[in-house]
């Protein structure tokens, strides 16, 4: 008999990072399974063939977007060519609905089974798009309790498997092999700056994270900077625009947990990297700036009080946010001096990031996950 084959489709980092975890899991399952992707460094380290690196091509914004559509609309047909000619059994689509909704639909037409891992933020935006999902989507699988009840009330075939994140960070060992060629700055107070991914997230992001780091170590020259590079970001962006920088400042490449671990308070992008800041209990403060014409399409179009995902999940602003025009050293130095000169603010913002943590446990959810996918297969 021919070999079952899964495509797993993930367009950005935070994508890529849930679709290895989740080949992993299959692969411990059952190693017969013949794994394909578009995805990242996570999908290729698991040792999964790449039709092609999205990361490579990942940008956030609608002008943004727009711009790279000849780029997605040829990688959407080849990848579709491929389908044709070798047939996968089943695709797993990761997030990303832009790219992925449409390449579902015409998958769908070839009889591939489809399904969708990590929900789109349908309760986020674009809240008619369950209607679309539902005539695509053989199974959802959703990483909070209340995705499922929306797609439930909808009548999605859904199941509830958990957040895989916790999954994906390193022990204890693992961090204190991490951190061990670093022990010089174990003495000093650490702000971590993880400017994103993508590179238009970096050039826009990393500039005011690095005035603001200036600008507080100018009051306080007790403190060190480490810049952790997220898969998939381009090292020389980073050299180009640090190159100036008079702060003391470690870059470590590939090294957002790292990073993380070894900083006191980290700035953020808005995205998954808080809700792996949140694990290791660390306090934070969200920045995002995007062009102004996605910034004005997005809040006709978002209906949540937060664009982090931390303070989504805690159902409060856990973790400050500066958003847009907020986006300015100033406004995100007041909020660092304000968390790290008070005790009694830190030690409160831990224990709200600890109650985040246990909302996240899962007992094994990329297990379960895959079980799903594999019983598809059956």
């Amino acid at each position: 008999m021919p070999s079952q084959k899964i495509l797993i489709v993930a367009g950005e980092a935070s994508g890529d990072l849930h679709g290895g975890i989740l080949a992993g899991a299959i692969k411990k399952i059952n190693p017969d399974v013949e794994l394909y992707a578009l995805g990242g460094p996570k999908l290729a380290n698991e040792g999964v063939p790449l039709l092609e690196d999205m990361l490579k091509h990942a940008v956030v914004g609608l002008i943004e977007v727009v711009k790279s559509y000849s780029i997605f609309r040829r990688i959407l047909f080849q990848t579709l060519d491929w389908i044709k000619k070798e047939k996968p059994d089943v695709i797993v689509f990761i997030d990303f609905p832009g790219f992925n909704l449409k390449l579902a639909a015409l998958a769908k037409k070839l009889g591939v089974k489809i399904v969708y891992f990590v929900s789109p933020q349908i309760w986020a935006w674009g809240k008619g798009r369950i209607w679309k999902i539902k005539a695509l989507v053989d199974l959802m699988l959703v990483l909070f309790k209340f995705e499922e009840t929306m797609y439930k009330e909808a009548g999605v075939n859904v199941l509830y498997v958990g957040h895989p994140i916790l999954e994906a960070l390193p022990g204890e060992k693992d961090v204190l092999a991490l951190i061990q060629p670093y022990h010089e700055l174990r003495e000093k107070t650490v702000i971590g700056l993880l400017p994103g991914s993508r590179p238009n997230e970096i050039q826009t992001h990393l500039p005011i994270m690095l005035t603001t780091a200036e600008n507080l170590y100018k009051k306080n020259k007790s403190l060190h900077f480490i810049l952790g590079l997220a898969d998939g970001a381009c090292p020389q962006i980073i050299r180009d625009l640090t190159a100036h920088t008079k702060i003391p400042l470690t870059i470590v490449e590939s090294g957002a947990y790292t990073s993380i671990a070894l900083s006191r308070l980290v700035l953020v992008a808005a995205g998954t990297v808080t809700l792996e800041a949140a694990c290791f209990l660390k306090p934070m403060v969200i920045l995002y700036k995007i062009s102004w014409a996605t910034w004005c399409l997005g809040r006709l179009v978002v209906d949540v009080p937060f664009l982090g995902m931390v303070n989504i999940v805690a159902g409060e602003e856990v973790a400050p946010e500066c958003l847009q025009s907020q986006a300015k050293p100033y406004f995100i130095q007041k909020h660092v001096e304000a968390i790290i000169e008070n005790p009694e603010r830190e030690k409160e913002i831990v224990h709200k990031l600890m109650k985040v943590k246990e909302r996240l446990v899962s007992d094994g959810a990329a297990r379960k996950a895959a079980r799903a996918i594999l019983n598809i297969l059956a």
